[in-house]
């Protein structure tokens, strides 16, 4: 079977570069297992406890490394893409929106502070943001909002699971706090529920028993596919069972910059595969797509590409696209492209 096995991709705005050396071995991992500090791993974790993951240091990125579903700070926010800055400012107003509505108050959203980000099937993201009242007197909220996997429908599927003044140290969670309420997104305005608050000590995710079989059915598919060929239940067991490979859908009722993303890796897979292999084969369509969440996420894709005689060739490419590096930039790895094995 002809694969290509794991490179690091530099990703540029104007051209995705493909590397023709530096080719790590397929068995080598992603990450590499780099031994942690022991002190560090303690800081963290006393900070994940004591700031309930708004405020922890920057060495968790290299945690995260060995340890997925950690939280990970967002550096500069004005470093990140565009997308993720609309995205956490507009979680922002929504929040003190909400906060408003439930305490009777009228802030005004002012500048993010901060955010820092889980992967949990989506992204938990944690912000720290400003606002001031009537009178303009600033205060510092925080907001915990679950950012899911899209909908069937492709709408957004997102969840509020708090918003909050800052508690000072010795205030722990007393507060003024608005429990987690499912947001329904539209394109056009971000509304916000008054009503349907959930409890505040309830699961974003109802604890709903799974299936033996389907669980069952799920790994074979895993292992037999290995994580390219899975049916819808995925999303369900995500419910309860974070880091999981789950389904994209419908690839054309994703947002445009989960497509551009998928579309761009499978044209830079197939440049490696070009590379490697002496071929001229180009990107014709996105077959479909899977996805993982981990400090990132790793896709898993199926497009066809064509050779210099227009035949058409159904490839498969396992890509992680990671927290951006300090500098802004991408962080893109192409685990491995190859033509679609037969199942014999």
């Amino acid at each position: 079977m002809e694969l290509a096995p794991c490179v690091p991709v530099e990703v540029s705005s104007e051209k995705h570069k493909m590397p023709e050396s530096n080719v790590i071995d397929e068995e080598e991992e992603v990450w590499s297992e780099d031994e942690i500090d022991e002190a560090d791993w303690n800081k963290y974790m006393t900070q994940v406890k004591e700031s309930e993951g708004f405020d922890i240091d920057d060495f968790a990125p290299t945690i995260a490394k060995v340890a997925f579903a950690l939280i990970v700070p967002l550096r500069d926010l004005k470093k990140q893409s565009q997308l993720m800055q609309e995205t956490i400012i507009s979680h922002s107003k929504d929040a003190i929106e909400m906060f408003n509505n439930l305490h009777g108050k009228k802030f005004e959203f002012v500048d993010v502070v901060k955010a820092n980000m889980e992967g949990a099937a989506g992204i938990i993201f944690y912000i720290t943001f400003t606002a001031k009242d009537a009178d303009s007197k600033v205060e510092t909220f925080q907001t915990k909002v679950f950012d899911g996997i899209p909908k069937k429908d492709g709408t957004p599927h997102v969840e509020f699971m708090f918003v909050r003044i800052k508690p000072t140290s010795n205030q722990g969670l007393s507060m003024e706090l608005a429990p987690c309420v499912p947001v329904e997104v539209s394109s056009e305005k971000h509304e916000m529920p008054e009503s349907n608050v959930i409890d505040e000590e309830e699961e974003v995710w109802s604890e709903d028993e799974i299936d033996e079989a389907d669980w069952n059915n799920y790994m074979t598919q895993v292992k037999e596919s290995e994580g390219f060929d899975i049916d819808d239940f995925a999303p369900i067991i995500a419910k309860v069972a974070f880091g999981i490979v789950m389904p994209l859908g419908d690839f054309k009722k994703l947002g445009n910059l989960m497509q551009e993303a998928i579309i761009s890796d499978s044209k830079d897979a197939i440049e490696m595969f070009n590379n490697l292999h002496g071929e001229k084969f180009e990107f014709v369509d996105i077959v479909k797509a899977n996805m993982e969440v981990v400090a990132g996420a790793i896709f898993y894709i199926t497009f066809t590409a064509k050779d210099a005689d227009g035949k058409v060739e159904t490839f498969q490419t396992k890509v992680f696209d990671g927290i951006p590096k300090k500098d802004g930039t991408p962080h893109v790895e192409v685990m491995f492209v190859r033509i679609k094995p037969t199942s014999n």
